[in-house]
C-alpha cells in the first residue's frame, strides 16, 4: 500500500526535527569547548590562540548609557539601543507579515494545490527589518528543474499581476537559488520565492539558538543588516552577505570577545560595533577561513575543501547546518565591504 502525502510529510518533518536535535547537542557540546587548548599544529586561531595574532579588546561599561556621556562609544551605544528599540520586530509586523504570507500562500496553491509553503528566514526567526524581505520556499514533488518551475509559478502569478494584487519585480531562473521577487501591494512586502529548500527549517530553529546564547546578537544583527543595505551589500545575486551569512560572522566575532553572553543592557554595544568593522576591515579573507563551530576558529583556507584558485577573495564561512557548504561563496564583493567597514 502506497503511503500518502500526509505520511510522508510527518516522516519527514520527524526527520528533519531529529536532525535538528542533533545539530544543537553537537553544538552545545562544541560551546563548552571554547577555552580547550588546539592541537599541536592543527593550523587553528581559537579564542584561546588569538592573543598571538590579535590585540584583546576590553568592553567598557557604565551603569549609564546617555547621549550626554563622555565615552563616544557609549553615546553610539545610546544610539544603537534607540534604533533596536524602534525598529525590533513587534506584534503589529507580525500580523501584516502574516497576513501578506496567507494571501501569498493561496495564490500559489490554486496553481499547485498539494504543494507546501513554508515561510522561513528572517520573519519566523525574528531578525527582520520593517522593510525586510519576506522569504517563501515551495515544496513540490515535481522532476522538471527549479529553474522550469519558476517559469511556471510566474506565468500563473501574472494573472494575479493584472488584477493588481501583486508585482513580479525580477524573475532569476539562474541564480545559485533560482527565485522570483515580488511585490504584495496591500502590504508592500517584498516576497522572494523559491522551491524545495531544504534547510528552511533547521535554519529558523538554529538562528533562535544562537540569538539565545549571545544576548548582544540580535541589536548587533539589526544594526549592521540595515548598514549594508544602505551600502547596496545585502544581496547575495548581486555579490553581497546574506543575512544568514551576517549572522555567522557576527557569532564568530563574538566568540572571539569577552563577555559574548552578557545581556545588552550591561555590554557597551557601541564598543563592540566598533571592534566588529575594525576586526573585518583588516581580516585576510584570503589566507582564513570561518568557523563557529568547536567555539569559533579561523582556518587555513589554502589548504581546505572551499579554496578556489580561480576566486582565492571569496570569504569562507563554514555553514554549520551543512558543513561542506561554504555560506558566502556568492559574496564577489568582497573588496567592496572592505572599504564600507
Amino acid at each position: 500500500m502506497k503511503p500518502d502525502k500526509n505520511q510522508i510529510e510527518n516522516k519527514r518533518r520527524k526527520e528533519e526535527a531529529k536532525k535538528m536535535e542533533e545539530i544543537m547537542k553537537e553544538y552545545e557540546k562544541m560551546s563548552k569547548e571554547v577555552e580547550r587548548t588546539p592541537t599541536k599544529n592543527d593550523g587553528r586561531i581559537t579564542p584561546t590562540t588569538r592573543k598571538k595574532y590579535m590585540s584583546a579588546h576590553k568592553m567598557r561599561r557604565s551603569p549609564k548609557f546617555t547621549y550626554l556621556h563622555e565615552d563616544p562609544t557609549m553615546r553610539l551605544h545610546a544610539e544603537i539601543m534607540d534604533f533596536f528599540e524602534e525598529h525590533r520586530p513587534n506584534k503589529s509586523q507580525d500580523e501584516k507579515r502574516k497576513e501578506a504570507c496567507e494571501r501569498i500562500k493561496r495564490v500559489i496553491q490554486k496553481r499547485w494545490r498539494e504543494c507546501e509553503v513554508v515561510v522561513y528566514g528572517s520573519y519566523p526567526s525574528g531578525t527582520y527589518l520593517p522593510d525586510s524581505d519576506i522569504d517563501i520556499t515551495i515544496f513540490l514533488e515535481s522532476e522538471l528543474p527549479e529553474r522550469e518551475l519558476v517559469y511556471q509559478l510566474g506565468n500563473h502569478l501574472n494573472q494575479h499581476a493584472e488584477k493588481g494584487r501583486l508585482k513580479i519585480i525580477q524573475t532569476l531562473p539562474f541564480a545559485r537559488v533560482p527565485i522570483i521577487k515580488l511585490l504584495d501591494l496591500k502590504s508592500l512586502f517584498q516576497i522572494d520565492i523559491s522551491f524545495n529548500v531544504s534547510t528552511c527549517h533547521r535554519s529558523v530553529t538554529f538562528t533562535r539558538y544562537l540569538i539565545n546564547i549571545y544576548p548582544p546578537l540580535l541589536p548587533l544583527l539589526l544594526v549592521t543588516k540595515r548598514f549594508l543595505q544602505v551600502h547596496s551589500l545585502n544581496e547575495p545575486f548581486h555579490g553581497g552577505l546574506s543575512s544568514f551569512s551576517l549572522l555567522l560572522l557576527i557569532v564568530s566575532f563574538l566568540q572571539f570577545h569577552v563577555g559574548y553572553n552578557q545581556s545588552p543592557k550591561t555590554v557597551n554595544l557601541g564598543s563592540l560595533l566598533i571592534d566588529f568593522f575594525g576586526v573585518y576591515a583588516c581580516f585576510n579573507f584570503r589566507v582564513y577561513g570561518i568557523s563557529i563551530l568547536n567555539g569559533g576558529y579561523y582556518f587555513y583556507k589554502p589548504t581546505s575543501i572551499f579554496y578556489s584558485q580561480s576566486q582565492p577573495e571569496i570569504p569562507v564561512i563554514v555553514d554549520p547546518l551543512a558543513q561542506a557548504c561554504n555560506a558566502t561563496r556568492s559574496t564577489y564583493a568582497i573588496r567592496t565591504m572592505y572599504l564600507s567597514f
